[in-house]
């Protein structure tokens, strides 16, 4: 069985061969969008520029995407608004038609075929053998936040039943398991199969622990959940915890002991400010905390979406502290610092975020 400690481990004494970022990244005219003064949208990009861990394959279905009409030559930068639009809705289109995978008629199946195009999003296609979590533990504990209000809405029930059926399981009353069952299983059969990203209870088990009633805020801060940031007209964010062993995950076809937990890459959602790629070689991604100036390094993965069991309702709380977005930058800062130092690569990311 693989187990991996909080601290990541440094790299094997052998040099990793970098990850050369391919042709399609010469469309963003050498990096300018890195330096747009709207932060979220420069970060966006520079993850672009630093992901040394997308497959060469998927670099090349991902850059016709980017150059298949009007994008020949680069994007005018200076013009950022209208740059940025046309980026995100190639992206999109992208993530749309090659990551997010439509379910089958039985909804969230219990094993995943990587051969098979249709229904396996290319983020878990072509593996190599020698990804370590694909012999994780299965009993190791993971954790992920669904959106309350989003999950009664796509299994076609009022927020409000949903909110009263959790915090009715939460406090030990068995008769609310069959309706919360109905539920999720609804949410489960209407669900697309986009990776699911998710952390580790290890990882987080010291805010659940703490009595403070801001633990739901200091989760989203932890996990890097940059959405869950309450603005106008929304006030707060009602979210489900799920804890469920890797053992949940969808296995492959070929191997019911293995389920495919995988580092996340710049490709496997939509532009997103708080991520930020790892080095080449990393068995995990890592989280940006979006509190803490010196953060510890939060994993976090991605694996095909899980059948949610009641049994698998772990929490259920608000988030409603703001998020400042001038806060972002020095997160990310810090972020790369302890990354650089604990995988032992301080060049990474040098030329986007020195």
């Amino acid at each position: 069985m693989y187990y991996m400690s909080p601290t990541p481990a440094r790299p094997p004494s052998a040099p990793i061969p970098l990850h050369a970022p391919p042709d399609w990244l010469n469309w963003a005219t050498g990096g300018a969008g890195a330096k747009s003064p709207n932060v979220e949208h420069a970060f966006e990009v520079r993850n672009l520029l630093v992901d040394e861990s997308v497959p060469d394959w998927r670099a090349v279905n991902y850059g016709r995407y980017l150059t298949g009409n009007a994008i020949t030559g680069g994007i005018d930068w200076k013009v950022l608004p209208d740059a940025a639009k046309e980026w995100r809705g190639r992206h999109g289109r992208y993530f749309e038609e090659r990551v997010v995978r439509p379910a089958p008629a039985g909804g969230i199946p219990g094993r995943i075929d990587p051969s098979d195009d249709t229904v396996c999003p290319e983020t878990f296609q072509q593996l190599p053998g020698s990804s370590p979590f694909l012999n994780a533990s299965l009993d190791l504990d993971l954790i992920r936040v669904e959106n309350l209000v989003q999950v009664a809405a796509r299994a076609g029930y009022l927020p409000s039943d949903l909110r009263d059926l959790a915090d009715r399981m939460l406090k030990g009353d068995l008769s609310a398991e069959a309706g919360l069952r109905d539920i999720l299983d609804s949410f489960s059969m209407k669900r697309n199969l986009r990776p699911a990203f998710a952390g580790f209870y290890l990882d987080v088990q010291n805010i659940f622990s703490s009595l403070s009633a801001g633990w739901a805020d200091d989760l989203r801060d932890a996990l890097g959940l940059y959405h869950y940031n309450p603005r106008p007209p929304l006030s707060e964010f009602t979210v489900l915890v799920f804890r469920y062993p890797v053992r949940s995950v969808p296995h492959f076809i070929s191997d019911t002991k293995v389920r495919p937990l995988v580092p996340p890459t710049v490709l496997d959602s939509l532009p997103n400010p708080a991520f930020c790629p790892v080095p080449a070689g990393s068995v995990t991604g890592h989280t940006v905390h979006l509190n803490l100036n010196v953060p510890p390094l939060m994993r976090e993965v991605l694996h095909p979406p899980v059948a949610y069991k009641p049994s698998h309702l772990f929490r259920m709380g608000v988030i409603r502290r703001p998020l400042q977005v001038a806060n972002l930058e020095e997160s990310r800062r810090w972020h790369l610092e302890v990354v650089r130092d604990q995988t032992g690569r301080p060049d990474f990311a040098q030329s986007t975020d020195p």
